[in-house]
Order: C-alpha cells, then sequence, then structure tokens
C-alpha cells in the first residue's frame, strides 16, 4: 500500500514519532486489502545516531533497534 502523512507527533527523545497515515493506493487483495489508514504508536527508539557522515563512515552500516504498535483502519462493511 501507499499512503499519505496526515499527521506526526513527537514521541519523546531518541524515538521516531507517532504518525497517522491515510492509504491513497491500496493492495488489491491479502491481509492488507481495505485499509484506509494506519497509524504508528507507542514507539520507542528508532532514531539514528549521532555519527559523524564523513570519508570514514563511507560504506559502513548501522542498525537501529525500534518497536512500535501499528493500528491498521478500515471503512465499516455496509
Amino acid at each position: 500500500m501507499t499512503g499519505k502523512q496526515l499527521a506526526v507527533a513527537s514521541a519523546g527523545t531518541g524515538n521516531i514519532p507517532l504518525q497517522l497515515v491515510a492509504v491513497t493506493q491500496p493492495t488489491g487483495a491479502g491481509q492488507f486489502a481495505g485499509f484506509t489508514h494506519v497509524q504508528r504508536l507507542n514507539t520507542v527508539g528508532g532514531v539514528a545516531p549521532q555519527l559523524p557522515c564523513d570519508a570514514q563512515a563511507a560504506g559502513q552500516e548501522t542498525k537501529v533497534a525500534y518497536q512500535a504498535d501499528y493500528v491498521f483502519y478500515s471503512a465499516p462493511q455496509r
């Protein structure tokens, strides 16, 4: 699915922000079909470390752990 960010809010220092996204291009079928919005909540971690971006850092990979809850919303079935 593809989406458009509608809102973002701080989750505190060191945590990626909370986010609300509207689905603009839904998937055709499968477990993610039919959703209209996705919300990221309860984030912990995920912010990139403050490392220098220079020639010595070129090609290095840094993994940053995070956790979050994702809530998927769909329109009521009629």
